[in-house]
């Protein structure tokens, strides 16, 4: 049994409820619960499995002791301590990844008055990819890892930001493909596909979310507003739900950034905003043709005969395309990484821009960094 969860085992027995016992150590009552249940098993499990995961540090008992008795009379101990996956459910996962925030003190930015609510600002991140490792003199290109992802993600918001119009509000898509690998076994979901990556995935999520918040942070100062949508890719179809709830937890007493979701639907691989005139789809872009997605938008979306200046915006391919279609036009956007050693043969040039979107008359202006490290050196 950790010290927190004695600590909670402790006051409970003297008589206090959760609730008191959360108001007195300074904690959530979901962490105060969470620690509660811990201890019971502690308290419910026979002695010698109890003392067994004590050995191995285990946060749970132990499911098997055995003890080894040698010639010499010393008792020596080996210890079975198995989770069962399969009952780690989605909502489990969820349940614990609320609890690991639960106690994040929130952060909340200074945000500028408004200055030009005409203007709509989107920056589509699709395709950051972190955690991968790039050597540039094996793909022909820069090289890509942990840190320079970071400094590559705030550099270039700076200076898309920078170069577009002033604006009261701010939309960051992070459109899939955020995070390289969606678990430790660096092996995209669907195909099972061995990837050039960074093994140490704690890291990956700790930097990745130090990195985004900072980008968030920047914006928050320019922008009255910020909406941020997370959007599953095919390399962090479960991985994405850790940043989205870490980045809801951090700005949870922030009311200027939002985490909108569709009306209706508290889960979706498609989103949609509207600003004034203007409709913005999003997706990222593996599972449907641009064709099928307008033909999903226009059948669901509740703004489409509304707007007139549409767009939907994909990655997942990691080039640049524009095409017309009737009724909308849509963008498959540069991918924000280099490409790694597997997608150098594929060709493609990295970058991010910014979209400023305007209430009457659609999409005015755009701005681009090519993400060429050394130039604004």
């Amino acid at each position: 049994m950790t010290p927190e969860q004695k600590q909670v085992a402790d006051l409970k027995q003297s008589g206090m409820t959760l609730p008191d016992i959360a108001d007195k150590l300074g904690i959530s009552h979901r962490a105060a619960r969470s620690r509660w249940d811990r201890a019971r098993k502690w308290m419910d499990a026979p002695s010698a499995l109890g003392n067994g995961a004590s050995v191995i540090g285990a946060d749970t008992p132990a499911n098997m002791v055995w003890t080894k008795t040698h010639p010499d009379g010393t008792v020596t101990y080996s210890v079975q301590h198995v989770r069962d996956k399969e009952k780690e459910t989605r909502e489990e996962i969820l349940s614990k990844i609320a609890d690991a925030f639960a106690d994040v003190e929130p952060y909340t930015p200074r945000h500028p008055r408004p200055v030009n609510s005409e203007f709509c600002t989107v920056y589509p991140l699709y395709d950051m990819h972190s955690g991968m490792f790039a050597w540039g003199r094996e793909t022909r290109d820069q090289d890509y890892d942990l840190k320079l992802m970071k400094s590559d993600l705030v550099q270039s918001i700076d200076r898309v930001s920078s170069m577009s119009p002033a604006s009261d509000h701010a939309v960051v898509i992070f459109g899939g493909d955020t995070i390289h690998v969606n678990d430790a076994k660096n092996e995209t979901p669907g195909s099972g596909h061995k990837m050039d990556a960074d093994g140490r995935y704690e890291k990956i999520i700790d930097m990745t979310i130090e990195a985004i918040t900072n980008a968030i942070e920047l914006l928050a100062e320019r922008h009255a507003k910020v909406s941020v949508y997370v959007i599953r890719g095919n390399h962090d179809e479960d991985s994405h739900v850790v940043l989205k709830a870490a980045l809801k937890q951090r700005y949870r007493e922030d009311d200027a950034i939002e985490f909108p979701s569709l009306d209706q639907w508290d889960k979706s691989e498609i989103y949609w905003l509207r600003h004034g005139s203007s409709l913005i789809i999003m997706h990222h872009g593996d599972k449907c043709k641009p064709e099928r997605l307008a033909m999903i938008a226009a059948d669901k979306c509740p703004y489409w005969s509304e707007t007139r200046h549409r767009v939907i915006l994909t990655g997942h391919l990691h080039h640049l395309k524009v095409q017309d279609f009737p009724g909308v036009t849509h963008y498959t956007l540069r991918a924000f990484c280099p490409p790694d050693a597997y997608g150098a043969m594929f060709g493609g040039v990295r970058g991010l821009q910014a979209m400023t979107f305007c209430k009457r008359k659609g999409l005015v202006m755009q701005a681009h960094d090519p993400i060429d490290r050394g130039y604004f050196e």
